[in-house]
């Protein structure tokens, strides 16, 4: 194929350099089809653009201040006549009918050409709105100012108003205007704003247009915003993990304090909960105060009599369930120390996000149970310490013989599983009869595969009855949207009125289910580690340098070096400025 100068490509084909008469005919004939053929018909409709664009602003205070300053302006240039710098009543006045006409031409166009029509002709001779028409059940009526009202039932009534102003519900300025009430009272009460509306304005379905401003409303998405909790995730394999050593996984914590009579002086004492995960046994400690050192001992005494551990979890200690505010303070050097001093080659330690007590109730539940136990053994007011022990030793043996499940229902002699049966092989601890066996060695052979079997049959029973119980979802089965990073959100602390702080999202740390449920946000005093069920997402545009959200009269500002929330000011604020 050829391309040069005189080449079909560049030159066209022949017969275009021939008469037209000289030309190819093109067939005309009409294909034969059943469907009817129509013409297209276009029609070309040029609506008139708007003299004012109130989506420009985002309070009705400022959009009618705005006219009233265009209406001075007008009036100088009309009579020249200079007007003092604030504005008057008759002036905001003014622009409000000029608002409350334009919303109505633009939606009701045509119903207000009638109206309009039928003030020149008398009575009788008036044309009917369309029944189709939103203002067609309404006995609509133009004032001497061109505004459209509902004629209401009490033109006799004294204080009752005779007639209210009908406005669109979709128009931008009467959801300026419910804002504006909204705003008014409060952002409190729905019904108040109804209330004071139908005083003066007629709006169809006005509580769905209520909800809709307050949905929007940024101070109301501040002040309710909560935490979006995702699915319940599943278990720890420390949960599920048969045929154990009890207390090869162990949580801590710590209850208390309580008052012990020392001499003629009341000094404090804390009690040390050890639980295993497993079979959800319990070993008490009593920790005489809230040092580091202290703590060590009684990680010691527990290891001495139950074994090491293969991993220990505990909360962060900011969130140790105490009555006592020095706990609090206490265990946040104590973990540090406590992981150095018992992570070796046997024993890991393992700490939960600071508040999230949810995700450490496997011994926080343990805590009210022995708390429980404490109440029903009736104890004294100030014991002394040997009582504290006692009680609580006792208090051990009651919940350990609690049942894990409900008492079978194929033999009356059999009884539920409990934890003891794991560790002295029956519910209450009571002893096997002795067997007289002639042969030691036979003795210890047949006592020690007694002890297996026994233990065996307690494992199965767990599995089958006791593993399928605590498998399945109580709450938080539905998926939510995941906090990302980049999120503006507040970080909930029920222990601090009005203080909690607000930041960024600054890294998400999923679970082995690929579901975030921690996050390290960013804050102004540094980088908190929290779980996703303490944190409240705020509904704000993210950016590469900033983020914002225009509600409202403001722009709601978060700069990405900063924590703090800052509030700007709209830029139709000029006309107030001068």
């Amino acid at each position: 194929m050829s391309f040069g100068p005189d080449s079909r490509w560049y030159a066209g084909p022949e017969f275009l350099q021939r008469e037209e008469s000289c030309w190819p005919k093109m067939d005309k004939t009409p294909i034969p089809t059943t469907e009817e053929l129509r013409q297209p018909v276009l029609q070309h409709v040029e609506s008139p653009s708007p003299w004012i664009e109130v989506h420009r602003f985002s309070r009705w205070e400022r959009l009618q201040r705005s006219v009233a300053y265009v209406h001075r302006f007008l009036k100088r240039r009309r009579l020249s006549k200079a007007e003092g710098i604030a504005l008057t009543r008759e002036e905001l006045q003014q622009a409000e009918r000029t608002l409350w006409r334009f919303a109505q031409s633009e939606i009701f166009a045509e119903e207000l050409r009638i109206l309009k029509a039928n003030k020149r002709l008398d009575r009788g001779y008036e044309k009917n709105i369309d029944c189709g028409s939103p203002l067609a059940k309404l006995s609509p009526f133009v004032d001497e100012h061109g505004v459209i009202r509902m004629e209401t039932r009490s033109l006799n009534a004294a204080y009752a108003p005779c007639s209210v102003i009908i406005l669109p519900r979709h128009h931008r300025i009467t959801f300026l205007i419910v804002d504006w009430y909204h705003r008014r009272y409060g952002h409190a009460n729905n019904e108040t704003v109804v209330n004071e509306m139908r005083q003066s304005f007629h709006v169809s379905r006005l509580r769905t247009l209520i909800k809709q401003v307050a949905k929007q409303c940024q101070h109301c998405i501040v002040k309710k915003a909560k935490p979006q909790i995702p699915r319940m995730g599943p278990l720890p394999e420390v949960r599920m993990t048969p045929y154990v050593r009890p207390f090869t996984y162990t949580g801590v914590d710590y209850c208390g304090p309580f008052l012990v009579k020392v001499g003629r002086s009341l000094v404090k004492r804390w009690i040390a909960l050890f639980t295993c995960m497993t079979i959800r046994a319990v070993h008490l400690e009593v920790a005489y105060s809230l040092s580091t050192d202290s703590f060590k001992m009684v990680v010691r005494r527990f290891i001495a009599r139950r074994g090491a551990p293969i991993e220990i979890f505990s909360d962060n200690g900011t969130n140790f369930r105490g009555a006592s505010n020095e706990l609090k303070e206490e265990m946040k050097t104590i973990n540090k120390e406590l992981a150095a001093t018992f992570t070796n080659t046997i024993t890991k330690w393992n700490f939960n996000p600071p508040l999230a007590p949810h995700m450490g109730g496997c011994w926080e539940r343990l805590v009210r149970s022995v708390k429980s136990a404490l109440s029903g053994l009736e104890l004294v007011k100030n014991p002394d310490d040997e009582t504290l022990w006692t009680l609580m030793i006792e208090a051990e043996a009651m919940v350990n013989s609690r049942p894990l499940t409900y008492a079978p229902l194929d033999s009356v002699e059999e009884e539920a599983l409990t934890p003891n049966h794991f560790m002295m092989l029956s519910s209450s601890g009571v002893c096997q009869p002795p067997r007289s066996l002639v042969d030691d060695r036979m003795q210890i052979r047949s006592n020690w595969r007694l002890i297996q079997h026994l233990l065996n049959q307690f494992w199965s029973r767990w599995i089958k009855e006791y593993l399928p119980t605590i498998t399945r979802r109580t709450k938080w089965f539905k998926d939510v949207k995941p906090v990302e990073e980049g999120d503006v959100v507040i970080v909930v602390d029920e222990g601090t009125r009005n203080g909690w702080i607000r930041g960024r999202v600054a890294r998400t740390l999923p679970g082995k289910d690929g579901r975030v449920r921690q996050a390290d946000v960013e804050t102004g005093s540094g980088i908190l580690r929290r779980p996703v069920a303490k944190i409240a997402v705020l509904d704000v545009v993210r950016g590469k340098a900033s983020a914002a959200l225009r509600v409202g009269a403001c722009s709601f500002r978060v700069s990405s070096n900063r924590s703090i929330l800052q509030y700007g000011c709209d830029q139709t604020d000029r006309f107030e400025r001068g």
